[in-house]
Protein backbone atom coordinates (compact mmCIF):
# COMPACT_ATOMS: atom_id res chain seq x y z
CA UNK A 1 0.00 0.00 0.00
CA UNK A 2 2.80 2.42 0.82
CA UNK A 3 4.44 1.98 -2.59
CA UNK A 4 1.14 2.79 -4.32
CA UNK A 5 0.67 5.77 -2.02
CA UNK A 6 4.15 7.06 -2.82
CA UNK A 7 3.49 6.77 -6.56
CA UNK A 8 0.16 8.60 -6.27
CA UNK A 9 1.77 11.31 -4.15
CA UNK A 10 4.55 12.02 -6.65
CA UNK A 11 2.86 11.24 -9.98
CA UNK A 12 -0.82 12.11 -9.49
CA UNK A 13 -0.51 14.78 -6.78
CA UNK A 14 2.73 16.23 -8.21
CA UNK A 15 4.45 16.46 -4.84
CA UNK A 16 8.23 16.85 -5.09
CA UNK A 17 10.97 16.27 -2.57
CA UNK A 18 11.36 18.82 0.20
CA UNK A 19 7.90 20.37 -0.13
CA UNK A 20 5.66 21.42 2.77
CA UNK A 21 2.31 19.70 3.28
CA UNK A 22 -0.44 20.64 5.72
CA UNK A 23 -2.38 17.51 6.71
CA UNK A 24 -6.10 18.02 7.36
CA UNK A 25 -6.79 15.77 10.31
CA UNK A 26 -10.17 15.19 11.97
CA UNK A 27 -8.83 12.35 14.07
CA UNK A 28 -10.90 9.77 12.18
CA UNK A 29 -9.44 6.65 10.62
CA UNK A 30 -8.96 8.10 7.14
CA UNK A 31 -7.07 11.21 8.26
CA UNK A 32 -4.95 9.30 10.77
CA UNK A 33 -3.95 6.78 8.09
CA UNK A 34 -3.17 9.70 5.80
CA UNK A 35 -0.93 11.23 8.46
CA UNK A 36 0.83 7.90 9.00
CA UNK A 37 1.47 7.37 5.28
CA UNK A 38 2.71 10.95 4.85
CA UNK A 39 5.08 10.45 7.77
CA UNK A 40 6.50 7.40 6.00
CA UNK A 41 6.69 9.36 2.72
CA UNK A 42 8.45 12.25 4.46
CA UNK A 43 11.39 10.01 5.21
CA UNK A 44 11.62 9.05 1.53
CA UNK A 45 10.98 12.52 0.09
CA UNK A 46 12.21 14.86 2.84
CA UNK A 47 8.71 16.32 3.22
CA UNK A 48 7.91 18.84 5.94
CA UNK A 49 4.56 18.11 7.57
CA UNK A 50 2.17 19.92 9.87
CA UNK A 51 -1.44 19.30 10.86
CA UNK A 52 -4.63 21.37 10.93
CA UNK A 53 -7.81 20.35 12.76
CA UNK A 54 -11.18 22.12 12.41
CA UNK A 55 -13.90 21.85 15.07
CA UNK A 56 -17.23 22.94 13.58
CA UNK A 57 -18.60 23.74 17.04
CA UNK A 58 -21.52 21.35 16.65
CA UNK A 59 -20.64 18.39 18.88
CA UNK A 60 -19.60 20.06 22.13
CA UNK A 61 -17.38 18.03 24.44
CA UNK A 62 -17.00 15.15 21.97
CA UNK A 63 -15.50 17.48 19.37
CA UNK A 64 -13.17 19.01 21.95
CA UNK A 65 -11.96 15.54 22.85
CA UNK A 66 -11.26 14.82 19.16
CA UNK A 67 -9.26 18.04 18.89
CA UNK A 68 -7.29 17.14 22.03
CA UNK A 69 -6.57 13.68 20.58
CA UNK A 70 -5.19 15.19 17.37
CA UNK A 71 -3.06 17.75 19.21
CA UNK A 72 -1.69 15.15 21.65
CA UNK A 73 -0.86 12.78 18.79
CA UNK A 74 1.01 15.54 16.96
CA UNK A 75 2.92 16.51 20.08
CA UNK A 76 4.02 12.91 20.48
CA UNK A 77 5.25 12.86 16.90
CA UNK A 78 6.92 16.28 17.11
CA UNK A 79 4.63 17.69 14.39
CA UNK A 80 3.32 21.25 14.49
CA UNK A 81 -0.46 21.44 14.65
CA UNK A 82 -3.16 24.11 14.71
CA UNK A 83 -6.81 23.90 15.74
CA UNK A 84 -9.57 26.17 14.45
CA UNK A 85 -13.00 26.29 16.07
CA UNK A 86 -16.08 27.39 14.17
CA UNK A 87 -19.25 28.57 15.87
CA UNK A 88 -21.83 26.99 13.59
CA UNK A 89 -25.53 27.03 14.36
CA UNK A 90 -26.99 23.48 14.39
CA UNK A 91 -29.98 24.88 12.50
CA UNK A 92 -27.84 26.21 9.61
CA UNK A 93 -29.59 25.44 6.29
CA UNK A 94 -27.78 22.94 4.06
CA UNK A 95 -25.53 22.08 7.00
CA UNK A 96 -23.17 19.67 5.21
CA UNK A 97 -22.33 22.07 2.40
CA UNK A 98 -21.98 25.09 4.68
CA UNK A 99 -19.70 23.15 7.06
CA UNK A 100 -17.53 22.14 4.10
CA UNK A 101 -17.26 25.75 2.91
CA UNK A 102 -16.29 27.11 6.33
CA UNK A 103 -13.88 24.25 7.00
CA UNK A 104 -12.00 24.80 3.76
CA UNK A 105 -11.90 28.54 4.36
CA UNK A 106 -10.10 27.96 7.68
CA UNK A 107 -7.76 25.40 6.15
CA UNK A 108 -6.78 27.79 3.36
CA UNK A 109 -6.27 30.51 5.97
CA UNK A 110 -3.79 28.21 7.72
CA UNK A 111 -2.08 27.33 4.43
CA UNK A 112 -1.51 31.00 3.63
CA UNK A 113 -0.53 32.00 7.16
CA UNK A 114 2.17 29.34 7.43
CA UNK A 115 3.35 29.11 3.84
CA UNK A 116 2.43 25.56 2.84
CA UNK A 117 2.64 24.38 -0.78
CA UNK A 118 -0.05 21.69 -0.38
CA UNK A 119 -2.82 20.68 1.97
CA UNK A 120 -3.91 17.05 1.99
CA UNK A 121 -7.29 15.55 2.84
CA UNK A 122 -8.16 11.92 3.56
CA UNK A 123 -10.79 11.41 0.84
CA UNK A 124 -10.76 7.83 -0.46
CA UNK A 125 -12.51 5.81 -3.18
CA UNK A 126 -15.66 5.28 -1.13
CA UNK A 127 -15.95 9.04 -0.58
CA UNK A 128 -15.60 9.49 -4.35
CA UNK A 129 -18.43 7.03 -5.03
CA UNK A 130 -20.63 8.73 -2.42
CA UNK A 131 -19.94 12.13 -3.99
CA UNK A 132 -20.93 10.91 -7.47
CA UNK A 133 -24.20 9.43 -6.14
CA UNK A 134 -24.93 12.59 -4.14
CA UNK A 135 -24.42 14.83 -7.16
CA UNK A 136 -26.36 12.49 -9.44
CA UNK A 137 -29.37 12.64 -7.12
CA UNK A 138 -29.17 16.44 -7.08
CA UNK A 139 -29.17 16.58 -10.90
CA UNK A 140 -25.54 17.26 -11.73
CA UNK A 141 -24.05 17.63 -15.18
CA UNK A 142 -20.99 15.95 -16.64
CA UNK A 143 -18.61 18.16 -14.67
CA UNK A 144 -20.28 17.25 -11.39
CA UNK A 145 -20.10 13.55 -12.24
CA UNK A 146 -16.32 13.94 -12.37
CA UNK A 147 -16.45 14.53 -8.61
CA UNK A 148 -12.97 14.76 -7.04
CA UNK A 149 -9.52 14.48 -8.57
CA UNK A 150 -6.17 13.77 -6.93
CA UNK A 151 -5.45 17.50 -7.26
CA UNK A 152 -7.91 20.28 -6.43
CA UNK A 153 -7.77 24.06 -6.22
CA UNK A 154 -5.20 26.14 -4.31
CA UNK A 155 -2.84 23.27 -3.51
CA UNK A 156 -5.42 20.70 -2.37
CA UNK A 157 -4.32 17.08 -2.83
CA UNK A 158 -6.16 13.81 -2.11
CA UNK A 159 -3.50 11.07 -2.07
CA UNK A 160 -5.86 8.44 -0.57
CA UNK A 161 -8.30 8.68 -3.47
CA UNK A 162 -6.87 5.49 -4.98
CA UNK A 163 -7.70 3.36 -1.92
CA UNK A 164 -10.90 1.76 -0.66
CA UNK A 165 -12.22 2.05 2.88
CA UNK A 166 -11.45 -1.65 3.32
CA UNK A 167 -7.77 -1.02 2.51
CA UNK A 168 -7.68 1.95 4.88
CA UNK A 169 -9.12 -0.12 7.74
CA UNK A 170 -6.71 -2.99 7.06
CA UNK A 171 -3.72 -0.61 7.09
CA UNK A 172 -4.86 0.97 10.37
CA UNK A 173 -5.24 -2.46 11.96
CA UNK A 174 -1.87 -3.63 10.68
CA UNK A 175 -0.08 -0.52 11.97
CA UNK A 176 -2.11 -0.25 15.19
CA UNK A 177 -3.07 3.33 14.33
CA UNK A 178 -5.23 5.04 16.94
CA UNK A 179 -8.20 7.10 15.78
CA UNK A 180 -11.46 8.56 17.06
CA UNK A 181 -14.99 7.73 15.93
CA UNK A 182 -17.44 10.52 15.10
CA UNK A 183 -20.82 8.98 15.86
CA UNK A 184 -22.64 11.64 13.83
CA UNK A 185 -21.33 9.77 10.78
CA UNK A 186 -23.96 7.14 11.59
CA UNK A 187 -26.86 9.61 11.52
CA UNK A 188 -28.73 8.99 8.26
CA UNK A 189 -30.56 12.32 8.44
CA UNK A 190 -27.47 13.61 6.66
CA UNK A 191 -27.52 12.82 2.94
CA UNK A 192 -23.99 11.47 2.68
CA UNK A 193 -24.51 9.14 5.64
CA UNK A 194 -27.66 7.76 4.05
CA UNK A 195 -25.77 7.14 0.82
CA UNK A 196 -22.96 5.42 2.75
CA UNK A 197 -25.13 3.22 4.96
CA UNK A 198 -28.18 2.56 2.78
CA UNK A 199 -27.76 3.35 -0.92
CA UNK A 200 -24.24 2.07 -1.62
CA UNK A 201 -24.88 -1.26 0.16
CA UNK A 202 -27.96 -1.75 -2.06
CA UNK A 203 -25.91 -0.99 -5.17
CA UNK A 204 -23.30 -3.51 -4.06
CA UNK A 205 -26.02 -6.19 -3.97
CA UNK A 206 -26.35 -5.60 -7.73
CA UNK A 207 -22.61 -5.28 -8.32
CA UNK A 208 -20.18 -6.11 -5.50
CA UNK A 209 -17.63 -3.90 -7.28
CA UNK A 210 -20.00 -0.92 -7.44
CA UNK A 211 -17.56 1.43 -5.71
CA UNK A 212 -14.84 0.83 -8.30
CA UNK A 213 -17.34 1.10 -11.16
CA UNK A 214 -18.61 4.47 -9.92
CA UNK A 215 -15.05 5.73 -9.45
CA UNK A 216 -14.21 4.73 -13.04
CA UNK A 217 -17.31 6.60 -14.23
CA UNK A 218 -16.03 9.70 -12.42
CA UNK A 219 -12.63 9.37 -14.13
CA UNK A 220 -14.28 9.12 -17.57
CA UNK A 221 -16.49 12.12 -16.78
CA UNK A 222 -13.43 14.21 -15.83
CA UNK A 223 -11.71 13.34 -19.11
CA UNK A 224 -14.77 14.21 -21.17
CA UNK A 225 -15.28 17.38 -19.16
CA UNK A 226 -11.73 18.40 -20.02
CA UNK A 227 -12.52 17.92 -23.72
CA UNK A 228 -15.73 19.96 -23.58
CA UNK A 229 -13.94 22.63 -21.53
CA UNK A 230 -11.20 22.98 -24.15
CA UNK A 231 -13.84 23.36 -26.88
CA UNK A 232 -15.70 25.92 -24.77
CA UNK A 233 -12.49 27.90 -24.33
CA UNK A 234 -11.94 27.85 -28.08
CA UNK A 235 -15.49 29.12 -28.61
CA UNK A 236 -14.82 31.86 -26.04
CA UNK A 237 -11.66 32.93 -27.85
CA UNK A 238 -13.51 33.10 -31.17
CA UNK A 239 -16.46 35.10 -29.83
CA UNK A 240 -15.00 37.43 -27.19
CA UNK A 241 -15.26 41.14 -28.00
CA UNK A 242 -14.71 42.78 -24.60
CA UNK A 243 -13.70 41.29 -21.28
CA UNK A 244 -13.80 43.91 -18.53
CA UNK A 245 -14.32 41.40 -15.75
CA UNK A 246 -17.62 42.79 -14.50
CA UNK A 247 -18.93 42.94 -18.07
CA UNK A 248 -18.13 40.45 -20.82
CA UNK A 249 -19.35 40.80 -24.37
CA UNK A 250 -19.43 37.97 -26.92
CA UNK A 251 -20.32 38.16 -30.61
CA UNK A 252 -22.56 35.22 -31.45
CA UNK A 253 -24.01 36.50 -34.72
CA UNK A 254 -22.60 33.48 -36.57
CA UNK A 255 -24.25 31.06 -34.16
CA UNK A 256 -27.76 30.32 -35.37
CA UNK A 257 -29.18 28.73 -32.23
CA UNK A 258 -32.65 28.15 -33.68
CA UNK A 259 -31.21 26.24 -36.62
CA UNK A 260 -28.83 24.34 -34.35
CA UNK A 261 -31.63 23.32 -31.97
CA UNK A 262 -33.77 22.10 -34.87
CA UNK A 263 -30.90 20.12 -36.38
CA UNK A 264 -30.10 18.55 -33.01
CA UNK A 265 -33.72 17.47 -32.54
CA UNK A 266 -33.80 16.05 -36.09
CA UNK A 267 -30.51 14.25 -35.52
CA UNK A 268 -31.74 12.70 -32.27
CA UNK A 269 -34.96 11.56 -33.93
CA UNK A 270 -33.01 9.96 -36.79
CA UNK A 271 -30.67 8.25 -34.33
CA UNK A 272 -33.63 6.73 -32.52
CA UNK A 273 -34.94 5.36 -35.83
CA UNK A 274 -31.50 4.15 -37.02
CA UNK A 275 -29.16 3.85 -34.03
CA UNK A 276 -26.34 2.37 -36.14
CA UNK A 277 -26.16 5.16 -38.73
CA UNK A 278 -23.06 7.44 -38.64
CA UNK A 279 -23.65 10.43 -36.38
CA UNK A 280 -23.35 13.95 -37.74
CA UNK A 281 -20.22 15.71 -36.54
CA UNK A 282 -21.40 18.62 -34.39
CA UNK A 283 -17.95 19.54 -33.06
CA UNK A 284 -17.05 21.53 -36.14
CA UNK A 285 -14.56 24.39 -35.49
CA UNK A 286 -16.01 27.83 -36.04
CA UNK A 287 -19.10 29.60 -34.82
CA UNK A 288 -21.64 28.35 -37.37
CA UNK A 289 -21.92 24.81 -35.95
CA UNK A 290 -21.18 24.35 -32.27
CA UNK A 291 -22.52 21.52 -30.16
CA UNK A 292 -24.99 22.64 -27.46
CA UNK A 293 -22.89 20.84 -24.84
CA UNK A 294 -19.99 23.16 -25.67
CA UNK A 295 -22.23 26.22 -25.45
CA UNK A 296 -23.62 25.10 -22.09
CA UNK A 297 -20.10 24.54 -20.78
CA UNK A 298 -19.15 28.04 -21.99
CA UNK A 299 -22.15 29.54 -20.17
CA UNK A 300 -21.43 27.68 -16.94
CA UNK A 301 -17.76 28.70 -16.97
CA UNK A 302 -18.52 32.39 -17.51
CA UNK A 303 -21.20 32.59 -14.83
CA UNK A 304 -19.15 30.51 -12.40
CA UNK A 305 -16.18 32.86 -12.76
CA UNK A 306 -18.27 36.01 -12.43
CA UNK A 307 -20.18 34.79 -9.36
CA UNK A 308 -17.16 33.18 -7.72
CA UNK A 309 -19.07 29.90 -7.45
CA UNK A 310 -16.69 27.12 -8.55
CA UNK A 311 -19.52 24.58 -8.65
CA UNK A 312 -21.28 26.57 -11.34
CA UNK A 313 -25.03 26.98 -11.80
CA UNK A 314 -27.99 24.63 -12.05
CA UNK A 315 -29.57 23.14 -15.15
CA UNK A 316 -32.58 25.48 -15.14
CA UNK A 317 -30.31 28.53 -15.05
CA UNK A 318 -28.24 27.27 -17.97
CA UNK A 319 -31.35 26.49 -20.00
CA UNK A 320 -32.73 29.98 -19.31
CA UNK A 321 -29.53 31.49 -20.72
CA UNK A 322 -29.79 29.17 -23.75
CA UNK A 323 -33.24 30.68 -24.27
CA UNK A 324 -31.63 34.12 -24.24
CA UNK A 325 -29.00 33.05 -26.75
CA UNK A 326 -31.61 31.57 -29.07
CA UNK A 327 -33.54 34.86 -29.01
CA UNK A 328 -36.62 33.45 -27.30
CA UNK A 329 -35.90 35.42 -24.14
CA UNK A 330 -34.50 38.95 -23.77
CA UNK A 331 -32.46 38.48 -20.59
CA UNK A 332 -31.98 36.30 -17.54
CA UNK A 333 -30.61 37.09 -14.07
CA UNK A 334 -28.75 34.68 -11.81
CA UNK A 335 -29.46 35.36 -8.16
CA UNK A 336 -29.42 39.15 -8.66
CA UNK A 337 -25.69 38.85 -9.20
CA UNK A 338 -25.17 38.40 -12.94
CA UNK A 339 -27.43 39.43 -15.81
CA UNK A 340 -27.17 37.75 -19.19
CA UNK A 341 -28.78 39.58 -22.10
CA UNK A 342 -28.86 39.48 -25.88
CA UNK A 343 -28.02 42.92 -27.26
CA UNK A 344 -28.31 42.63 -31.02
CA UNK A 345 -25.80 39.93 -31.93
CA UNK A 346 -23.95 40.39 -28.63
CA UNK A 347 -24.39 38.07 -25.66
CA UNK A 348 -23.57 40.21 -22.62
CA UNK A 349 -22.72 38.95 -19.13
CA UNK A 350 -22.74 41.83 -16.62
CA UNK A 351 -22.66 42.32 -12.87
CA UNK A 352 -25.82 43.40 -11.07
CA UNK A 353 -23.95 45.16 -8.26
CA UNK A 354 -25.10 48.56 -7.02
CA UNK A 355 -23.94 51.45 -9.20
CA UNK A 356 -21.39 52.90 -9.49
CA UNK A 357 -19.68 49.59 -10.12
CA UNK A 358 -16.27 50.85 -9.01
CA UNK A 359 -14.47 53.88 -7.57
CA UNK A 360 -10.77 54.78 -7.87
CA UNK A 361 -9.29 57.76 -6.01
CA UNK A 362 -7.44 60.26 -8.22
CA UNK A 363 -4.59 62.48 -6.99
CA UNK A 364 -3.29 64.41 -9.96
CA UNK A 365 -2.45 63.44 -13.54
CA UNK A 366 -1.01 59.98 -14.12
CA UNK A 367 -1.70 56.38 -14.95
CA UNK A 368 -4.42 54.53 -13.01
CA UNK A 369 -5.56 50.93 -13.11
CA UNK A 370 -9.28 50.20 -13.03
CA UNK A 371 -11.03 47.07 -11.72
CA UNK A 372 -12.12 46.27 -15.25
CA UNK A 373 -10.28 43.14 -16.26
CA UNK A 374 -6.95 44.80 -17.03
CA UNK A 375 -8.27 48.16 -18.25
CA UNK A 376 -6.77 51.42 -17.09
CA UNK A 377 -6.66 55.12 -17.90
CA UNK A 378 -4.07 57.84 -18.45
CA UNK A 379 -5.08 61.30 -17.17
CA UNK A 380 -3.41 64.47 -18.46
CA UNK A 381 -4.26 67.98 -17.29
CA UNK A 382 -3.76 70.44 -14.42
CA UNK A 383 -1.53 69.22 -11.61
CA UNK A 384 -4.18 69.83 -8.95
CA UNK A 385 -6.74 67.35 -10.35
CA UNK A 386 -8.49 65.66 -7.43
CA UNK A 387 -11.50 63.37 -7.24
CA UNK A 388 -12.41 59.84 -8.22
CA UNK A 389 -12.90 57.80 -11.34
CA UNK A 390 -16.13 55.84 -11.20
CA UNK A 391 -18.47 54.15 -13.63
CA UNK A 392 -21.03 56.21 -15.50
CA UNK A 393 -24.29 56.90 -13.66
CA UNK A 394 -27.69 57.63 -15.24
CA UNK A 395 -28.11 61.37 -15.59
CA UNK A 396 -24.37 62.20 -15.62
CA UNK A 397 -23.75 65.44 -17.48
CA UNK A 398 -20.70 67.36 -18.60
CA UNK A 399 -21.00 71.04 -19.54
CA UNK A 400 -24.78 70.66 -19.35
CA UNK A 401 -24.98 67.82 -21.86
CA UNK A 402 -25.96 64.24 -21.07
CA UNK A 403 -22.76 62.27 -21.09
CA UNK A 404 -24.33 59.08 -22.44
CA UNK A 405 -25.33 61.00 -25.58
CA UNK A 406 -21.76 62.23 -26.08
CA UNK A 407 -20.35 58.70 -25.92
CA UNK A 408 -21.87 57.70 -29.25
CA UNK A 409 -18.64 55.98 -30.33
CA UNK A 410 -18.68 53.75 -27.23
CA UNK A 411 -20.55 50.45 -27.69
CA UNK A 412 -23.85 50.65 -25.86
CA UNK A 413 -23.10 47.50 -23.87
CA UNK A 414 -20.03 49.19 -22.34
CA UNK A 415 -21.49 52.59 -21.50
CA UNK A 416 -22.82 51.68 -18.01
CA UNK A 417 -19.26 50.65 -17.09
CA UNK A 418 -17.46 53.54 -18.80
CA UNK A 419 -15.09 55.52 -16.52
CA UNK A 420 -15.77 59.17 -15.72
CA UNK A 421 -13.76 61.61 -13.61
CA UNK A 422 -15.87 62.99 -10.78
CA UNK A 423 -14.73 66.02 -8.76
CA UNK A 424 -17.00 66.77 -5.79
CA UNK A 425 -20.09 65.39 -7.52
CA UNK A 426 -19.40 66.99 -10.90
CA UNK A 427 -18.16 65.10 -13.95
CA UNK A 428 -15.14 66.93 -15.38
CA UNK A 429 -13.84 64.40 -17.89
CA UNK A 430 -14.14 60.97 -19.49
CA UNK A 431 -12.34 58.99 -22.17
CA UNK A 432 -13.61 60.04 -25.59
CA UNK A 433 -14.70 63.48 -24.39
CA UNK A 434 -12.59 66.41 -25.67
CA UNK A 435 -12.53 70.12 -24.90
CA UNK A 436 -12.71 69.86 -21.11
CA UNK A 437 -9.07 70.73 -20.42
CA UNK A 438 -8.56 67.21 -19.07
CA UNK A 439 -7.51 64.46 -21.46
CA UNK A 440 -8.36 60.89 -20.42
CA UNK A 441 -7.38 57.90 -22.50
CA UNK A 442 -8.31 54.26 -22.03
CA UNK A 443 -5.43 51.80 -22.01
CA UNK A 444 -4.81 48.17 -21.18
CA UNK A 445 -3.25 47.97 -17.72
CA UNK A 446 -1.02 45.05 -18.72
Amino acid sequence: MFERFLKILSCDCHVEKGQRILVCCSGGIDSMVLLSLLEMASREMDLRLAVVHVDHGLRGAAARQDAAFVMETCRGKGIDAWTYTLDMDPKTPNMEERARQLRYAKIRECVIAHGFRFFATGHMMDDQAETVIYRLVRGTGLKGMGAMGFVGADGLIRPLLGFTRQEIVAFADQRCIDYVVDHTNEDIKYARNRIRHEILPLMKRINPQATGAIVRLAAIARQETDLVYSLAQRLRKECIQYDWGIVRVFDFKGLNMERLNMENRDMQARDMESPNRPRQNMLVPGKDMVHPAVIRRFIMDEVSEMTGEPRGIGFSQVEAIMEVLSGRKKAHSIGRRVRVALEGSFLVFSTMAKRPYYRVEINGPGVYDLPLGGQGITISGPGDIQGEVRSLLPGDRIKGKRLVKLLCDVPGVLRPFWPVLDAQGQVIGAPGIKGTGIDIEMRHAG
